[in-house]
């Protein structure tokens, strides 16, 4: 007998919580950001992500391209000249590949849907015993960018980085929905604004839009 959804889903989330230190996401930051795993295109990315299965999705009954489709095609309909956001649409949860084994097959607590910033406030963590790490701003400074924190690892930051290390054409606004868009402290509960610049506020209004379109809220 498999073991209930709530459960699955409770024990990531303290699995993530607890692993997912400062020095952990640096690491692995830093191995991914080699691009060295395999080369396709986007595709074949699509298809090959019908080959996932990701415990934290709530929509598991779903096919993986589906949902990606489904969102392009909505954002389409409703803003068919934003042609990068389509795009980004399409390609928001490719990153979900690295469960699979070409790709380093990661821990599921290492690939959570949710993201959150890295400032040590779980109490398993030990990070949380780092008293440079538990303030408000932590070992950032007010207004310094989310482009300069260091956010939990998970799939979102990894498409953000193959997109930005390939020369990517989307703006701004495309890899700040891509990074982002499983911020939910964030774009739901408008935590951590004290750390964001004015291009992060701006690229806000595309990120609350895009979560119209993305059914795995």
């Amino acid at each position: 007998m498999g073991m209930p959804t709530h459960q699955v889903d409770e024990n990531l989330y303290l699995q993530n919580h607890i692993n997912q230190t400062y020095d952990f996401v640096k690491k692995t930051r830093e191995e991914y950001k080699k691009l060295d795993r395999v080369e396709m295109s986007i595709w074949e990315c699509c298809e090959l992500l019908n080959e996932v299965v990701d415990e934290s999705d709530p929509e598991l009954d779903e096919p993986q391209i589906q949902h990606l489709l489904q969102t392009a095609e909505a954002s389409r309909k409703d803003y068919p000249s934003q042609d990068w956001l389509h795009l980004t649409a399409l390609i928001h949860d490719l990153r979900k590949v690295l469960l699979l084994p070409k790709f380093g097959a990661l821990p599921q607590y290492g690939l959570l849907l949710e993201t959150h910033i890295l400032l040590g406030y779980f109490k398993d963590n030990p990070d949380s015993k780092n008293p440079a790490y538990n303030t408000k701003n932590g070992i950032y400074k007010e207004g310094c960018g989310l482009e300069n924190v260091m956010i939990s690892w998970g799939h979102h930051d990894y498409m953000y980085m193959v997109a930005k290390e390939n020369g990517t054409t989307l703006p701004e606004a495309g890899l700040f929905v891509i990074r982002y868009h499983s911020f939910n402290p964030l774009h739901k509960a408008g935590a951590y604004t004290h750390l964001m610049n004015k291009e992060d506020r701006e690229n806000m209004k595309w990120l609350h839009i895009f979560k119209k379109y993305d059914l795995c809220v």
